[in-house]
């Protein structure tokens, strides 16, 4: 396996391995994963341009309306009432996103 070059090819990897990543599809696993991911990478000065990332959480609290400091994991969480489905509805909508973020900038 190859190291990502940044936060969208870490996230394909978790996404095609959870397993190896965060032992189960979990989206509160993901999270704890990616808060401990990305800290540790601050922490050694490592760039690997988390501003994708911290966007598409600013997108999904407004799709969502939350109005409130609130995670990912507790927006999707509460939404479907079920961690597994979480996890797979956090890939569905960073793609669309993603998408969101390709069109807007054409």
């Amino acid at each position: 396996m190859k190291k990502p070059n940044d936060v969208i090819e870490l996230l394909q990897s978790i996404k095609n391995r959870p397993g190896m990543f965060i032992g189960k599809r979990s989206v509160l696993r993901l999270k704890c994963f990616m808060d401990g991911y990305l800290c540790a990478m601050q922490f050694e000065g490592i760039d690997i341009k988390p501003d994708v990332y911290y966007s598409f959480i600013r997108w999904l609290s407004e799709k969502y309306q939350i109005r409130s400091v609130v995670s990912y994991d507790t927006i999707l969480t509460d939404a479907l009432h079920d961690d597994e489905l979480a996890f797979d509805a956090f890939f569905e909508e960073f793609e669309m996103f993603l998408q969101s973020v390709i069109i807007n900038k054409l």
